[in-house]
């Protein structure tokens, strides 16, 4: 009956952590914008509100990407923003 239960709860946290990483890669992610130079400029909240730089969004999403060489900007990904929970998947899999 315990194992039914903790096993139940691992599930519900690894079920909630994984919505997380949906929700983190499927939302809005903000974006850095850098000079060609390499000096930070600003950062965005999206790729929409980058686009005030002047920088179509298809090629704000290109150059992060990795797909497109910058020519005005850089635009990166903020690191910061892609942070994958561990403790619920590291709980389950040392269960299994």
């Amino acid at each position: 009956m315990d194992i039914e239960l903790d096993l139940y709860k691992m599930l519900l946290r690894t079920r909630k952590a994984i919505e997380i990483i949906n929700c983190k890669f499927k939302g809005k992610k903000p974006i850095l914008q850098y000079s060609l130079d390499g000096v930070f400029i600003c950062k965005h909240n999206s790729m929409s509100e980058a686009q005030i730089s002047g920088v179509h969004i298809a090629d704000i999403s290109r150059i992060c990407n990795g797909k497109k060489k910058p020519k005005i900007y850089i635009f990166k990904y903020d690191p910061e923003s892609i942070k994958i929970p561990k403790e619920p998947l590291d709980d389950l899999l040392d269960f299994l």
